[in-house]
């Protein structure tokens, strides 16, 4: 059941599409707020009228809910020096805390010598949210980057306390009926059965007899699928749109099954099937990637459920699994 105490209180959009990168945003200074026709250059405001010193936000993502990851900010002036031992103030969408920096509530802190502040950011609940981080008042320094968390809350998971941020606004709230409508179950099907946690075979032996001679692979290796059933326990029908699939460790995710599936009031779904790996020459990727299978690994794969209710509420349903990869003998 995807319930938490945390959930009550703070709900996110789940986002489509992740792709684990280096989040990396630039946005220059120019004029300052105070001093029309002034710049940052150095660590003085000179004016020439100047603009191209930036303030450069770097962080990588996605994010798992309650997970903690490193981020940067970098400031120069326009000839690429650091500007340095000049203050940075950050603040956050509701979905993101900041851990460090931290005092008071705020997030600020000087940039070193190389002209370089950086911090901590914690996931709070899934969803897109942005990070704002800005120069001293004069240096019209700012960069946003926004920022995807994914995954499940975990059980008993109470946030970040005494953390920084949430203090942007923004966001979208979805209707979210999440506690009485789950996903129950997720498998996973191979052209040799069906598994809840694997292992996923990862490579086709070419020697089935043990000949020696490579001309008897074994059949029972190709593409592999995921099952989700819903449990619907609302009175009202639900109207699947999407179902995309997430391994955040690996910067994998997909939507790879289709809409149209219509859960009655009080039912149990008819799986929702779609493709988890393609079997390509010499091994398998992530379907709806390119990004190659591990030979041997065991990861979190996060699903997302997306859709609408009978009366119109959008809802996002997520469930985490385990899956265990590796080289299986189906000769």
């Amino acid at each position: 059941m995807l319930k938490s105490k945390l959930w009550k209180t703070l709900a996110g959009i789940v986002a489509t599409s992740l792709v684990a990168v280096t989040y990396v945003g630039c946005q220059g200074g120019g004029n300052t707020e105070g001093e029309p026709g002034t710049a940052a250059v150095g660590t003085q405001v000179v004016s020439d009228g100047g603009s191209g010193a930036t303030l450069t936000i770097s962080a990588t993502g996605p994010i798992m809910v309650g997970e903690r990851v490193p981020f940067t900010v970098t400031a120069l002036d326009p000839s690429g020096a650091p500007l340095s031992f000049i203050r940075i103030a950050c603040e956050t969408e509701a979905g993101i805390s900041i851990l460090e920096p931290v005092r008071g509530g705020s997030a600020f802190a000087s940039t070193g010598a190389a002209g370089v502040m950086s911090g901590v950011l914690g996931g709070l609940v899934p969803g897109s949210f942005l990070l704002e981080c800005r120069g001293p008042a004069g240096f019209n320094l700012v960069d946003r980057l926004s920022l995807l968390i994914v995954g499940d809350i975990p059980e008993g998971f109470d946030g970040f306390p005494g953390a920084a941020g949430g203090n942007l606004g923004g966001g979208l709230l979805v209707e979210n009926p999440v506690e009485d409508a789950v996903g129950v179950e997720i498998l996973f099907e191979t052209l040799s059965g069906t598994t809840r946690n694997g292992p996923i075979d990862t490579v086709q032996s070419a020697d089935c007899n043990g000949d020696g001679i490579a001309n008897d692979p074994e059949t029972a290796f190709g593409f592999d699928n995921y099952i989700i059933t819903i449990n619907n326990q609302r009175d009202d029908r639900l109207f699947i749109s999407s179902t995309t699939y997430s391994v955040a460790s690996l910067g994998v995710s997909a939507t790879t099954q289709a809409g149209g599936l219509v859960v009655p009031a009080n039912t149990e779904s008819t799986p929702l099937v779609g493709s988890f790996t393609d079997f390509v020459s010499g091994g398998k990727t992530f379907a709806g990637t390119a990004t190659a299978v591990p030979i041997n690994a065991t990861v979190n794969v996060t699903f997302t459920v997306r859709g609408t209710t009978g009366g119109g509420s959008s809802f996002s349903i997520t469930q985490t699994a385990s899956v265990t990869f590796g080289p299986v003998n189906n000769c």
